[in-house]
């Protein structure tokens, strides 16, 4: 007798990776997705053995095709929370007896969910595997610093984040300047008779405009006179010039302050890159266990960075990649650097580029394949956590208890290489 389906809505990359470990239980596994999911993982799906359905999310009508009561499970695990609520009522009043699991990164959604539908078991990436990662965080930090060391590293922070860091075009316009300076005060020297701190003390008055007139041409000869409308002219070009690219630093600046790009200075505090569900989670865990959090994060509309910011949780807006960035958060006199964002690329970029200071900062990346996480392991000297596969192992083994109370998941290798 063929035996019901537990059935695995959603092809994320979660939903994905339950659908095979269930079926690598042996139990039998339907997934719903979409045109373009199908596309992406239903070869590798159906290899493993699993049962492919096309259908449009919510999925109410794919789920009233089925013999829904008598489904073994059901796993909603969309990327979208609104599209798992919508079909979790539907299917609660389908077969109010199924088991059912609903992933839900909004906590309000949670509560709602699990006080007004019966037997539904919600989670969610950040509820799973984040107390984990905020614990690995704790004890992979760097001893905090104080006194003399403390003060050198909140001087060397603030040297770095306020020092002007011009252009290569004002190094290459001050190079020019330079290079007219030269020779001019070495003419000057010679024509007039003087020294050549002299010389290009009169050169520096004429090529800025100041002209205090202690030293004068009147009297030089002509070819003098004319050196010096030459340098005259090129001078006023010249302090345009730098003028202009300083005005624009510090308008780039002025700019990035009114867009929230906010400085922090402290020291011995803990960064978390990446104010999704995720990170913006970890960071409330360690805020709450009384560390000093600041979180770096690209876009200022995230959803996350207003209630982060009412809990007093400093949010620096700007790219985590760049060191003006890393600046702004005071990322090189942290105690450790969480990169959580959903890009396994960025968060290995952090991890190789926090390893290059003199003075290393401990990283933990979150990354989503197995593969490289282990390799990160064996070859980088900063820490790799796959939330997902922790997420994995979790659903998986409370659809085995929901579904096979009588069985016990079987202890694996993959438990001991994701596990925090």
């Amino acid at each position: 007798m063929k035996q019901s389906p537990v059935i695995v809505a959603g092809m994320g990359p979660l939903g994905v990776a339950i659908a095979e470990a269930l079926a690598t239980h042996g139990l039998p596994v339907t997934v719903l997705c979409e045109c373009n999911e199908i596309a992406m993982s239903g070869a590798r799906l159906e290899q493993a053995g699993v049962v492919v359905v096309e259908g449009a999310a919510p999925w109410v009508f794919q789920l009233e095709q089925f013999d829904l009561p008598n489904a073994r499970g059901l796993v909603l695990c969309a990327d979208d929370d609104n599209v798992n609520l919508d079909a979790a009522i539907a299917a609660r009043a389908m077969a109010p007896a199924l088991p059912l699991m609903a992933r839900l990164s909004d906590t309000m959604l949670q509560t709602f969910v699990a006080e007004t539908v019966a037997n539904v078991e919600v989670f969610s990436l950040a509820s799973i595997a984040a107390p984990a990662t905020a614990s690995l965080a704790l004890h992979r930090m760097n001893p905090p610093v104080d006194g003399i060391v403390a003060v050198v590293a909140m001087i060397r922070q603030l040297l770095r984040g306020v020092t002007p860091r011009p252009s290569a075009l004002f190094w290459s316009v001050f190079a020019a300047f330079v290079a007219m300076l030269i020779p001019t005060s070495w003419f000057f020297a010679r024509s007039l008779h003087l020294t050549f701190f002299d010389a290009t003390y009169f050169v520096w008055t004429t090529a800025l405009a100041v002209g205090y007139g202690d030293i004068a041409l009147r009297d030089a000869s002509t070819l003098a006179k004319a050196v010096g409308m030459t340098v005259m002219l090129l001078g006023a070009g010249f302090t345009a010039a730098m003028v202009g690219l300083m005005a624009d630093w510090l308008l780039t600046r002025r700019l990035g302050s009114l867009f929230v790009r906010v400085s922090v200075r402290m020291t011995n505090h803990i960064v978390v890159v990446g104010a999704g569900s995720f990170g913006a989670r970890v960071a409330e865990l360690l805020h709450g266990r009384g560390n000093n959090v600041v979180v770096i994060e690209a876009a200022a509309d995230a959803p996350n960075v207003q209630r982060l910011r009412a809990l007093h949780i400093p949010v620096v807006i700007g790219d985590a990649t760049l060191d003006d960035t890393l600046d702004l958060a005071s990322a090189w006199s942290a105690s450790i650097l969480l990169a959580m964002t959903n890009h396994d690329a960025v968060n290995l970029h952090l991890g190789l580029r926090m390893q290059k200071e003199m003075q290393k900062v401990p990283v933990i990346a979150r990354l989503r394949s197995r593969q490289v996480t282990r390799h990160v392991d064996e070859h980088c000297d900063f820490s790799a956590i796959s939330p997902l596969l922790t997420a994995t192992e979790h659903v998986v083994e409370r659809v085995l208890q929901l579904v096979e109370p009588n069985a016990t998941a079987p202890a694996g290798d993959d438990r001991q290489e994701t596990a925090p």
